[in-house]
């Protein structure tokens, strides 16, 4: 049997990841530093960011979206430091600016693995994502993994909620 129509009669649907090598298979491949400090932890195959005192710091990927499509965006963080009142982790949509933050979080439990995702309505400017780590007053270390970016208007999934996409994108990805 076709391999195509086997995957449609059994219900499996596989969602291309707009993130190129989001699971760090190949190391640093496909990701851009935002510092000269964002390095990699490759015995990990994760992404080792460490924030400067007082300045958010990060990687990045470029991707071509559609202004007014949605995006679901998922990671994984594990928190390495603790980070001071005030900071944060996260991913962002990447801009001429700051860009549009997606997930952030101020949960602080050093060494916890902390599974964040959102779906983000594209808009004009945003060019891509960054994951980053920001602290005012220490520095912070956070690693994060597994990172998702798939367009929902893609499958006509446009109208399903981040709980659905949770239970049904991840398990199905083409890395």
């Amino acid at each position: 049997m076709n391999p195509t129509i086997k995957r449609i009669i059994t219900g499996t649907r596989k969602y291309q990841n707009l993130a190129k090598n989001g699971n760090m298979d190949n190391g640093a491949t496909g990701w851009n530093g935002g510092a000269a400090d964002a390095t990699w932890g490759s015995p990990n195959y994760c992404a080792n960011i460490m924030a400067t005192i007082g300045v958010a710091k990060g990687i990045n990927q470029g991707i071509t979206f559609i202004d007014g499509n949605k995006v679901y965006i998922a990671a994984t963080f594990k928190l390495k430091t603790a980070i001071s009142a005030g900071g944060y982790y996260g991913i962002r949509t990447r801009t001429s600016s700051a860009g549009n933050i997606v997930i952030n979080s101020a949960e602080f439990d050093i060494d916890t693995i902390k599974p964040m995702s959102a779906i983000r309505t594209i808009s004009s400017g945003d060019a891509g994502f960054y994951a980053y780590v920001y602290d005012p007053s220490a520095l912070a270390t956070v690693l994060f993994d597994d990172v998702i970016v798939v367009c929902l208007n893609d499958y006509g999934l446009q109208n399903k909620s981040a709980e659905w996409c949770n239970t049904n994108i991840p398990s199905n990805i083409i890395w």
